[in-house]
């Protein structure tokens, strides 16, 4: 027995000589039927597992999208005003794996946003922080104020001054006028 292999059979009991050997049965084949079955368990298993894979990777870390969603709203450090999230460059795939690694770490899109205006300055961040503001409001402060101005100017300039008939009188025609006296002389000399 130590070196010799002996082929497995079921056992089925003793031979009909009653020598006490193992008979040997031949393995049934498979039917059509037990193919199909074991195709159709098979491909049962694959779509289970197919189910599972993405569950459970998705409880390893963020997702691209996640990901996507905090960088969107941050601009390239090298590329002028190119959103994190569409930026080829190399400093824009470090930056998208330290998102993914602070959102790993549990922290909010929040403190991902101040991480990096920290870091790098607000011009970073694609919407201007709620503190600058005036910043923002201050160009169409001006550009209202000064329209305003120019509107009131014009209509001010363009619009006639009322004035009084005598006033009028009293100011076209002085009562001694040097001129107007020797033109009428001059006026009466004439018709005569």
């Amino acid at each position: 027995m130590s070196g010799h292999r002996v082929p497995y059979a079921p056992a089925t009991g003793c031979s009909p000589a009653g020598q006490g050997s193992v008979a040997r049965r031949e393995a049934p084949a498979l039917s059509t039927l037990s193919v199909r079955l074991l195709a159709g368990c098979l491909v049962l298993l694959l779509l289970v597992l197919s189910w599972l894979v993405p569950l459970v990777s998705a409880d390893g870390g963020p997702t691209q999208d996640e990901v996507n969603a905090v960088a969107r709203k941050l601009f390239c450090p090298v590329c002028e005003n190119t959103p994190l999230d569409v930026c080829p460059t190399e400093a824009c795939q470090q930056w998208r794996e330290v998102i993914r690694s602070q959102l790993a770490e549990g922290r909010s899109e929040a403190e991902i946003l101040d991480y990096f205006a920290h870091l790098y300055g607000d011009s970073v961040l694609a919407e201007p922080p709620p503190r600058q503001w005036a910043a923002w409001l201050l160009p169409v402060l001006i550009v209202v104020a000064g329209t305003s101005a120019l509107a009131y100017w014009l209509r001010r300039w363009a619009r006639p001054v009322a004035v009084s008939v005598e006033e009028t009188r009293a100011e076209s025609i002085p009562e001694s006028d040097p001129y107007l006296e020797r033109l009428e002389r001059e006026l009466a000399e004439w018709d005569r």
